[in-house]
């Protein structure tokens, strides 16, 4: 059953689960990037990912840059 799932998910959504529960997390980590002083590493634990590698791959793949890039151009002072 859950392959079922995940295609009606896919056909509906035009992502896969586990694709849209990575989106998630990476806007989750996005939001604390930009307003929190809080590690890669803390931030990717809060966020769901098994280490901050998992996460900077994620944050490169959707956003097109680093977690410490994104931090540097978007956090507020």
């Amino acid at each position: 059953r859950p392959r079922n799932f995940a295609r009606k998910y896919a056909a509906q959504m035009k992502a896969t689960p586990a694709k849209a529960v990575e989106a998630i997390r990476v806007d989750v980590a996005r939001h604390l990037l930009e307003s929190t002083s809080r590690t890669v590493q803390d931030i990717a634990k809060r966020c769901g990912f098994i280490d901050d590698e998992r996460m900077r791959r994620a944050v490169v793949r959707c956003l097109k840059t680093s977690p410490s890039g994104y931090r540097a151009q978007f956090q507020s002072l």
